[in-house]
C-alpha cells in the first residue's frame, strides 16, 4: 500500500498487547475505548471487532535526513 503509514500498538484490558494496527497517515488514530473493526493478517475474510483499553504509536521519528 503506498503512503506514509503510522503504526499503533493497541492494548488489552490485562495491559497486554492485543494487535499492532497500520493506518494511513491521513487515517484517524485509534482512540481507547472505541471499537475497531480489524482484519485476519493472513485470510482477510475473518474479521473481529476489538475494543482497546490503551494505544500507543510505535514509530518515533528519530532522523528527518536534514541536517542543521
Amino acid at each position: 500500500i503506498p503512503g506514509k503509514k503510522i503504526v499503533y500498538r493497541l492494548y488489552g484490558q490485562d495491559s497486554k498487547p492485543l494487535l499492532d494496527l497500520m493506518t494511513l497517515a491521513h487515517e484517524p488514530a485509534p482512540v481507547a475505548g472505541e471499537r475497531i473493526l480489524v482484519r485476519h493478517p493472513i485470510n482477510p475474510q475473518m474479521r473481529a471487532y476489538v475494543e482497546p483499553t490503551s494505544v500507543k504509536p510505535l514509530l518515533n521519528l528519530v532522523f528527518d535526513g536534514s541536517l542543521r
